[in-house]
């Protein structure tokens, strides 16, 4: 969120958003407004003195431009925010639903899960993507690994994806065991429980993996999930892609 400020300030984007932007340039602010919504460890939009202004600017501008995916993620984010943290900000709340709501957005939603996209705009939407990613999962697991824990609140799904884990620990092929284990450290990460709490099938089967996986790194990784650890997003990810 630091480098998001200094990003909104050093561009003026408060300036910018005033004049006549092409899609591109509308594109490029949405990604810039996103960040400045993560608050992570630093502050993002806090930091911005006239926020209702600043947010109505780039709606103003999201009405008169054609939305991709992203766009309409940062507005789904927009909207969480001014009703989750800033109750002075109705209007905006209200402007931002009225996006959500469109078809076009319901359109443009329906297209990027097709394409293993936009999860979050669709459970905000209702729209069902399971049977879809879990399709997409069998056909490229090293993609969509990551997004398995999305099925484990289903039990129609669970038993399925667990199946799809299992065969891959036990796989012959070492990049097959290594995405498995990365997905099952990403479940650690996403829903802050070991894995003993999400699946105990699971934890049952990498009992029997350590004495017969022979590339030490991967048992190093059988070894922690095992103790219970639970993964933080800079070790699956120390480079912040």
């Amino acid at each position: 969120s630091y480098t998001s400020i200094l990003t909104w300030e050093k561009a003026g984007v408060n300036y910018f958003l005033q004049g006549s932007l092409t899609p591109d340039e509308f594109h490029a602010v949405s990604h810039i407004v996103d960040a400045l919504l993560d608050e992570g460890p630093c502050e993002g939009i806090s930091l911005i003195g006239d926020q209702e202004r600043f947010l109505g600017l780039y709606l103003d501008q999201a009405a008169i431009q054609p939305l991709n995916v992203d766009d309409y993620d940062t507005i789904l984010g927009i909207a969480n925010w001014a009703s989750e943290d800033n109750e002075d900000l109705p209007d905006i709340y209200k402007r931002c639903k009225e996006f959500l709501n469109s078809s076009s957005c319901e359109e443009v939603t329906r297209d990027a899960i097709s394409s293993g996209k936009s999860y979050r705009l669709a459970d905000a939407l209702g729209i069902d993507y399971k049977d879809t990613l879990f399709d997409l999962m069998k056909e490229d697991f090293d993609t969509y690994h990551a997004q398995c824990w999305r099925l484990m609140e289903d039990e129609e799904y669970a038993d399925r994806v667990i199946e799809l884990i299992i065969t891959g620990l036990n796989s012959p092929v070492i990049n097959n065991r290594f995405m498995a284990l990365k997905a099952l450290e990403t479940w650690t990460e996403i829903m802050q429980k070991p894995i003993k709490q999400i699946s105990k099938r699971i934890h049952e089967e990498l009992y029997k993996l350590p004495s017969k996986e022979p590339d030490q790194e991967l048992k190093g990784k059988i070894l922690d999930l095992l103790r219970g650890k639970i993964f933080t997003s800079e070790e699956l990810d120390p480079y912040g892609n």
